[in-house]
């Protein structure tokens, strides 16, 4: 399949009618809905981390060749609006090592009342294994992107980050009476 973003359209590669395709538009939604969310719970100091597969562009730490173009979800220009207004706390890990069946070297963008947990619990986890141990996510067929499977988060990536996010009450219920959130 063809990209839906580019560096020089961040936001969505035009069609040759001027409109965005409908999975931009509706990809575009769910981020300026989920951007409202967390500037919501950031003013009431809550916690909050946005996931995104890492930025593979040219300027990239993580480039790959033939995705010098690359946009990623960071650079939605609401996404790194956001990010900056709030510090750009980003973790970057790879998801193999909580057990997913690809590398899949994600960044999280977390608020900073998380963000040190967060390292804590996934920013040490760089892949260790042997080259051409994980298949590529790269590409697909019949309209479906080879990442659609690795969408979902293990059962070990979802206890840390919940450990990530609930550590701050742990502590505090602890030194109280002592009762634990896990």
């Amino acid at each position: 399949p063809k990209p839906l973003r580019s560096l020089a359209h961040p936001e969505g590669i035009p069609l040759p009618d001027g409109t965005l395709p409908t999975a931009v538009t509706r990809a575009n939604a769910i981020a300026t809905h989920a951007i409202a969310i967390a500037n919501a719970c950031a003013a009431h100091d809550g916690r909050f981390i946005f996931e995104n597969p890492v930025s593979r562009d040219g300027n990239s730490q993580f480039h790959i060749p033939g995705r010098e173009d690359h946009a990623s979800l960071w650079k939605l220009p609401a996404m790194a609006e956001f990010a900056q207004r709030h510090g750009n706390h980003t973790v970057h890990f790879d998801q193999c090592r909580t057990g997913a069946a690809t590398q899949k070297t994600t960044t999280l963008l977390c608020s900073p009342n998380v963000v040190e947990q967060v390292r804590a619990e996934v920013g040490h986890l760089v892949c260790n294994h042997p080259a051409g141990t994980h298949a590529s996510i790269v590409g697909g067929a019949d309209g479906e992107l080879k990442t659609k499977a690795a969408e979902v988060f293990t059962s070990d990536l979802n206890r840390r980050l919940a450990n990530a996010f609930l550590a701050p009450h742990r502590t505090a219920t602890n030194s109280t009476n002592g009762a634990s959130w896990l």
